[in-house]
C-alpha cells in the first residue's frame, strides 16, 4: 500500500510507527530516508509538530495541496 492511499484512508494524523507498521516496512532509517523524508521534502505530507521534528508526539498528514 502506497504511503498516500494511507493517508487517504486514514481521517487523523498517523505517527511514524503507525506509518511503518500499515506499510508492512520494520527497518526505521529505511522507512525514514525512502519514504518520509521524501514526502516532506515534495510538499505531499506535513508535520503536525514542524518546531519540533524529533518530538515522540509528532505525527504526519497530507498537506492541503495533495
Amino acid at each position: 500500500m502506497a504511503l498516500i492511499n494511507i493517508f487517504t484512508q486514514s481521517e487523523k494524523p498517523l505517527n511514524r510507527q503507525e506509518l511503518q507498521n500499515l506499510l508492512g516496512l520494520k527497518d526505521r532509517k529505511h522507512f525514514r530516508e525512502r519514504y518520509l523524508k521524501p514526502a516532506i521534502e515534495a510538499g505531499i505530507i506535513e508535520m503536525t509538530i514542524p518546531e519540533k521534528p524529533n518530538s515522540k508526539m509528532q505525527q504526519y498528514k497530507l498537506t492541503q495541496t495533495s
